[in-house]
């Protein structure tokens, strides 16, 4: 728990830098001095004045900062923010998101490369897949008293198939238990081990409030896909798909 929250902490921090080194990058372009470009926010751990700008270190790892020279008063002065112009202040204020905008564009195109989770693959494009990993489909949580807990099932395994049917994806195995609703099922799952092994599951029949063909856990498809030289142009459509869908939920 401690190590995934330290994650969050660090890719929120390296995220949030990103977007202030945007910010920094375009002030620095267009004349506009920066004060100081700080990772972490204060109080200050460190700090190196180089040139106007001072370079510092800051205790609470949470992102970063940019503080541009009269960028909280109505200074007008030369190299300040007030004196900018118009088109200058625009390109400075949108830097931060077109940087973040371009690591997540690089962040997809390597996984189009290395392999991305095929859930979140069909998500964002229905671009042919060259190469994929046999299917995986991990169970995230199992329901109390439910037919998979009664039949033994945990999390952290992988349900591989349902009489004899391979599972390839999380809507697979939803749409496969309900056509079964109601009768005795084998299941191979896959143990954190790597072992496979048979278990009887009774799925629950259509019941007043209930799902017909309950099983009783919530799946995750991890396989991966992979774009191979596609991957820029793969990227580039997943991008899109991402910017579009922030605006429609807008």
């Amino acid at each position: 728990m401690i190590i995934a929250i330290l994650l969050v902490v660090l890719i929120f921090g390296l995220l949030v830098f990103v977007h202030e080194f945007g910010h920094f990058a375009a002030a620095k372009r267009g004349g506009v001095e920066v004060e100081e470009f700080g990772f972490g926010f204060p109080p200050r751990a460190f700090g190196k004045k180089v040139g106007k700008t001072i370079y510092s270190i800051n205790w609470l790892p949470l992102g970063g900062f940019v503080r541009l020279k009269g960028e909280d008063s109505a200074d007008t002065s030369k190299g300040s923010f007030g004196a900018a112009r118009y088109r200058r202040k625009m390109i400075i204020l949108t830097a931060g998101v077109l940087m973040n905008v371009l690591v997540a564009y690089l962040i997809l195109m390597v996984l189009g490369f290395t392999g991305m989770p095929a859930a979140v693959a069909r998500t964002l494009t229905h671009a042919p897949v060259v190469r994929e990993q046999a299917a995986n489909v991990l169970v995230l949580g199992v329901a109390d008293k439910s037919p998979a807990n009664l039949a033994g099932i945990v999390v952290g395994e992988s349900i591989v198939s349902v009489n004899g049917i391979v599972m390839k994806d999380d809507q697979e195995l939803i749409a496969t238990t309900k056509k079964l609703a109601g009768t005795k099922t084998v299941m191979a799952v896959k143990g954190v081990n790597g072992q496979i092994r048979l278990v009887d599951v009774q799925l629950r029949d259509a019941e007043a409030g209930k799902k017909s063909g309950y099983l009783g856990v919530s799946p995750f498809e991890t396989h991966e896909v992979s774009y191979g030289i596609k991957a820029p142009l793969v990227a580039l459509e997943m991008t899109g798909n991402l910017l579009w869908g922030t605006l429609k939920g807008f």
